[in-house]
């Protein structure tokens, strides 16, 4: 037989008559599906968003037989969440998959990966999720009090501003800028500037 095909599959019978005896053979040809390695016919692309913003990566694969998929971020598996979106189809003898990052935060920054298995090897490539950081102006959450103090006690004057990305806060007395020194202390959250 040449040029088997999977409509080929069965029982074939094959007989002879040897003085007037008939013998017979029974074969069965099963006949499998010929196996391919997943190759990529769509790559993910790069995406550069801003956050809150939606990222969304697509990719086609062939393979024989269809490959499985899975997602990656960075090194880590991804999973259906409320925010990530994961969709595989097969379409006309492609998979076609994607995964969708809705409000994407810095946190979701990193290597997107998508690997494609099936018993004939095995296929990855990917693309790169970069978010940038939504800018807002300045503004004070808590403004500094007017302050009394004795001559030679210190005297401490706070305030909370809120920005992104983080504000640089300089203190002035009238217009001169008060560096610091062994008299003025900048404290940060958990930093001081002598």
């Amino acid at each position: 037989m040449s040029g088997v095909t999977l409509k080929m599959s069965g029982e074939y019978k094959w007989g002879r008559l040897v003085k007037l005896v008939r013998e017979s053979f029974v074969i069965i040809v099963y006949v499998t599906e010929q196996m391919e390695p997943p190759v990529f016919t769509q790559k993910p692309k790069n995406k550069d968003v801003k956050e809150g913003a939606k990222a969304k990566f697509e990719a086609k694969v062939k393979g024989k037989p269809l490959p499985e998929i899975t997602w990656f971020r960075a090194e880590e598996k991804l999973e259906a969440t409320e925010t990530v979106k994961l969709t595989t189809s097969e379409v006309q003898g492609h998979v076609e998959t994607s995964v969708i990052f809705d409000n994407c935060s810095l946190a979701d920054a990193a290597d997107i990966k998508v690997v494609a298995t099936n018993p004939a090897g095995e296929e990855s490539c990917g693309a790169t999720l970069t978010v940038q950081i939504k800018k807002e102006k300045p503004a004070f959450l808590k403004k500094p009090d007017d302050t009394e103090v004795v001559e030679q006690e210190d005297a401490r004057f706070e305030t909370t501003v809120t920005a992104k990305p983080e504000p640089t806060v300089e203190w002035f007395r009238g217009d001169k800028l008060l560096e610091p020194s062994e008299h003025i202390v900048y404290e940060k959250e958990g930093e001081t500037t002598p």
